[in-house]
């Protein structure tokens, strides 16, 4: 019978300590080993050799990042996955600490589903590390294929996901057609523009580490429980992208692809700019993707969901910009007798075929309005400060 995956809890709080391995020890999934000190810490891990570490940042004598670093300079115990809890809020303090070594990081008070939803995924990519590494010349033509070119290993990547995961390749055109849309109506410039649309083609490659029945269902048809479990693709998938040098930067996007704009997501709860904004724009790619399956085939209920999801799930600009991407993608007839024009291509007189909506969603004139000369100029001052994303239409002839 196969082992259970170990896991080794460092707290100096007995009472935080014995709370921990409760959780832990309550899926019969793991097993667990404990200590109070750094010190007795490494000692168990030198005798045990366990899968993962946990460790609380504040210990007597030692901080949990000093220890994750004495493990990580260890000679056998170099590669065990480390995951630190610290009371620290501030966003810049969690990155150096993964920057330091850890592999993962959970903020104090946690919640134990959380937690445990951190744990799988860490003893996941484990596993998974140790299966590629048992395949020995397999590995090493692998691992020569993506020193070669970066084109080698988008191609690689992406034939493995399609294999794994049902319906991939699909997500994945449609994904690299969404964002390389958005990102030129954002002007963003070539070089984010092409690893964006690389992280949409492979945004779904930490799906390769989730069991096969939950792969093999529908995802509209997930029990929420489902969905939780489902969410851990975007910390493996961090994991699998950022052990390629080249791909470190997509690694963090593809990390943050859940996180929502009111600061709700997954895994790490950012909010509005501290999310970056390729991640904000591949959140849009799978609100798309999930949202289609959860209502009607119609457009215009998709449309309504996007209005909902603006400034929650969506930052409002890139929800400006789904819309739009819906209306003129998926109605082609919908551009028929109407003309694109700038913001500074407004004249009085033209009558506006699609809302004029600002970034933050300020809605400045409805559809179907003629626009006079005080509007524009109205226009053009809330421009300056609250730009215009989207695209705006008028009818021909006006």
């Amino acid at each position: 019978m196969k082992p259970k995956p170990l896991v080794l809890l460092v707290e100096d709080d007995a009472t935080q300590l014995q709370f921990a391995a409760a959780i832990i020890r309550s899926t019969g999934r793991f097993d667990v080993e404990t200590a109070q000190t750094a010190e007795d810490g490494l000692k168990l891990a030198e005798q045990s050799k366990p899968d993962l570490i946990v460790s609380d940042n504040y210990l007597p004598g030692e901080t949990g990042v000093e220890f994750c670093k004495r493990i990580k300079g260890h000679p056998f115990l170099r590669n065990t996955l480390f995951m630190l809890l610290t009371s620290e809020n501030e966003v810049g303090h969690k990155i150096l600490a993964v920057d330091l070594g850890a592999d993962e990081y959970i903020s104090k008070p946690y919640n134990p589903d959380e937690l445990l939803t951190r744990i799988r995924a860490l003893v996941r990519i484990g596993e998974l590390q140790r299966e590629l590494a048992a395949e020995g010349e397999e590995l090493r033509w692998a691992n020569d294929m993506l020193r070669s070119t970066i084109d080698g290993v988008t191609h690689l990547l992406a034939r493995v996901i399609a294999i794994r995961v049902p319906n991939a390749s699909g997500r994945a055109d449609a994904a690299a057609n969404l964002v390389r849309w958005m990102a030129d109506r954002m002007h963003i410039d070539r070089r984010t523009h092409d690893q964006l649309e690389l992280a949409a083609r492979l945004h779904e490659i930490g799906k390769i580490g989730l069991p096969d029945d939950l792969l093999r269902k529908v995802l509209g048809d997930l029990t929420p429980a489902e969905l939780t479990h489902m969410s851990e693709f975007a910390l493996v998938g961090q994991r699998i992208m950022g052990g390629i040098t080249e791909f470190e930067e997509i690694a963090r996007w593809i990390r943050h692809q859940l996180e929502n704009f009111d600061g709700s997501g997954y895994p790490d709860r950012l909010r509005n700019e501290e999310i970056p904004m390729p991640a904000r724009i591949l959140r849009a790619v799978n609100f798309m993707e999930l949202s289609r399956l959860h209502t009607s085939a119609t457009t215009a209920a998709f449309l309504e969901q996007i209005d909902k999801a603006r400034n929650t799930i969506l930052d409002p600009r890139i929800a400006q910009l789904l819309k739009e991407y819906v209306e003129v993608n998926e109605q082609p007839s919908w551009l028929e007798g109407k003309r694109q024009v700038s913001v500074l291509e407004l004249r009085e007189g033209m009558v506006i075929a699609s809302d004029i909506v600002t970034g933050s969603g300020t809605k400045l004139l409805p559809r179907e309005m003629r626009i006079t000369e005080q509007q524009i100029d109205r226009i053009l001052a809330q421009h300056h400060h609250d730009p215009i994303v989207n695209s705006i239409y008028v009818y021909d002839g006006t």
